[in-house]
């Protein structure tokens, strides 16, 4: 799914067998850029109160979650964090300006928080090609990401943001610096439409494994 990823096999013992990369895509109907009004309200945070959002469907040091807690102390007062996706033990261990999450119910409540969150922040070690940036851009949220595996190749984009992988100081001076407006907005989105819509992604499949059989019936 990336082309990180692509260079990894051609050092393996793969090798010498064609490589296609064809992206990861989703949903771009499910996620898109829809304000709850009454998420803040529900979370108790302020309307001055910027928030910064990480989502894992399993949190481990190698998806960064201590990087997140040490994150947590270096920010300004005005910014909260929210993870979705921790363990009920995780959750008796974040600081106050950590909100956490277990899990959200629908797609529709987890497009919500991509979309209330100022800037989506994925501070992954290990990732071949993370969709958690993709659903963030299709909601209109600028993504900051580690320099690691896959994620970088998505936010290669004016309005993207990669920072080498543990500097949280080059962390929160992006996340100072990013200022959500309509136009950034509209940039990530546009990203997402042109380079990750799954359906465009099946497209890709479906001509890779015509043109294979195609090649096999010749070859029979």
């Amino acid at each position: 799914p990336s082309r990180w990823l692509k260079e990894e096999v051609s050092k393996s013992f793969l090798k010498n067998y064609p490589t296609i990369v064809i992206n990861n895509g989703i949903n771009l109907d499910q996620f898109v850029n829809q304000q709850d009004l009454t998420l803040r309200r529900n979370l108790q945070i302020e309307d001055d109160v910027k928030v910064l959002l990480g989502v894992a469907s399993v949190w481990t040091a190698a998806k960064g979650l201590q990087d997140f807690l040490r994150l947590s102390s270096l920010l300004p007062s005005n910014y909260r964090i929210i993870l979705i996706g921790l363990t009920s033990t995780q959750l008796k261990s974040v600081p106050p300006n950590i909100t956490g999450i277990k899990r959200t119910e629908t797609v529709g409540e987890l497009a919500s928080y991509y979309s209330m969150a100022e800037v989506f922040i994925n501070l992954t070690y290990e990732d071949t090609f993370p969709t958690t940036n993709i659903e963030a851009l299709a909601c209109g949220t600028p993504v900051i990401t580690y320099k690691t595996g896959g994620s970088p190749e998505i936010v290669d984009f004016p309005g993207g943001f990669t920072v080498e992988k543990g500097d949280l100081d080059a962390v929160v001076r992006q996340v100072i610096k990013i200022e959500k407006t309509k136009v950034l907005s509209e940039t990530c989105r546009k990203r997402a439409e042109l380079s990750y819509n799954q359906d465009d992604r099946f497209q890709e499949y479906y001509k890779l494994y015509k043109k294979m059989l195609s090649a096999n019936c010749l070859a029979g």
